[in-house]
């Protein structure tokens, strides 16, 4: 969610056990609805700080953890397409997306670091 402060406009950012990404909650007004009752809202993380969380739940990427492991790694890829990083973006996206479709059945855990790596280095590259 976008608000504004002075005249500058800030975006809020959740990281919980369940969602890791941009609030999308609507304005305080109209949340009679809405699931969510804490405001876990945020400022976003730097992406490196982001980048390197990731890395860390590397450990629990298999069976379901590996689904928990892609909706962080969309998360972040999210974060790297606001902070005008592209390349990592894809690089995330498509990362996030193999995970969600082959880490429940396989360990990918070994590969997940050499990616992470490339996108990091990515990252230094630009």
């Amino acid at each position: 969610m976008l608000k504004d402060v002075g005249r500058t406009t800030t975006m809020y950012w959740v990281d919980c056990d369940t969602y890791f990404g941009p609030d999308r909650r609507r304005a305080a007004k109209m949340r009679l609805m809405d699931r969510r009752k804490e405001n876990l809202a945020r400022r976003p993380p730097a992406l490196n700080s982001a980048l390197r969380q990731l890395r860390f739940r590397v450990i629990d990427a298999t069976g379901e953890g590996a689904k928990a492991f892609a909706s962080r790694a969309q998360g972040v890829a999210k974060l790297a397409e606001i902070d005008r990083e592209p390349r990592a973006s894809a690089m995330l996206a498509r990362l996030a997306q193999h995970v969600g479709t082959r880490g429940v059945c396989a360990d990918l855990r070994e590969t997940l670091y050499g990616h992470l790596d490339t996108i990091h280095g990515a990252l230094q590259a630009a």
